[in-house]
């Protein structure tokens, strides 16, 4: 990841969209197909931009070369993107999944 300045995903279904947080947790933010999937992960002009189509992808792929100042804003809100999804908030996630299993297995 640390390679490029920018992650491209043209997916047009992810089932799992890892690589998408792996990218933005490395800096870089997302050029990445509109979906639903991932509307949760990506804040369109804060994290990563949104597509619809190869054409609009050559677009943005333009803009965001020829625009450094677009990719820095980008960059400075990536890894606080992906708070949400550290083994802490996850661990804390998943015990409550079963706090609440338990609770409903109790009645």
């Amino acid at each position: 990841y640390q390679l490029g300045d920018v992650f491209v995903n043209a997916s047009l279904s992810e089932t799992q969209g890892l690589t998408n947080i792996e990218a933005l947790a490395s800096s870089l933010p997302l050029l990445i197909q509109k979906d639903d999937s991932v509307i949760d992960l990506v804040k369109d002009n804060y994290n990563g931009i949104y597509f619809d189509g190869i054409e609009e992808l050559s677009k943005k792929m333009n803009e965001i070369v020829y625009n450094k100042n677009i990719i820095n804003n980008l960059v400075n809100n990536t890894f606080e993107s992906v708070k949400l999804y550290t083994k802490e908030v996850y661990a804390y996630n998943i015990l409550n999944v079963y706090i609440e299993a338990i609770e409903k297995y109790k009645k």
